[in-house]
This record gives structure tokens, sequence and C-alpha cells, in this order.
């Protein structure tokens, strides 16, 4: 399990204007277009109780292949919010997912 969050924290995640771009489970990078995530989830991490500061992990999962795993908090994530629904649309998964808390 502990790979689940220092994945994210080793490599950042990029948002670009045909998609994202981050760590894997597996220690990897993917890059995703907005169109081949096909849904997003929050999973709990359940280390709040740890005092390590991380809570959840955003998953992307992907139409074909590996999804990408980004660990919250996220430093500016209100900025990082606004920036992925500009890019990826009002009705996209992962959108849905950042403004539904």
């Amino acid at each position: 399990m502990a790979y689940l969050w220092l994945t994210p924290v080793i490599w950042k995640v990029t948002l670009f204007e045909g998609g994202i771009r981050g760590p894997t489970r597996g220690f990897g990078f993917q890059t995703l277009a907005w169109k081949d995530i096909r849904s997003a989830e929050r999973m709990s991490l359940g280390l709040r109780s740890l005092g390590i500061g991380f809570d959840a992990a955003l998953c992307l999962h992907a139409t074909g292949g590996p999804g990408i795993v980004i660990t919250e908090p996220l430093v500016g994530m209100q900025a990082f919010k606004e920036h992925v629904r500009r890019l990826a649309g009002e009705d996209h998964p992962f959108t849905r997912l950042l403004y539904e808390c």
C-alpha cells in the first residue's frame, strides 16, 4: 500500500490541452487523452491517523490500459480544479470528482 502514496509524491502530474500525464500504480507514467478517461474515483488511503498528510488518492481509470493515481492534497488544489475544468470540460468524470466535495 505504501507505493500508492509514494508514487504520486515522486512524480508530478501534468495537465495539457489533450489530456493528463501522471504516475501509475506501478511506478511508471501514463499519458491519457481526456476522452480516454472513462471514470474517476477517490480512494481513501487511511493514512490521516498516521499524520502523513495524505488522505486519499484520485484514480483516473482509462478505457484501455493503466490509469493514473494522484495523491491528495495537491499544492494549489483550487487552481488545479479550475485548470481541469477548463481543459476537460464541465461534464468530464475527473471534473465532477474534483467538484463533488
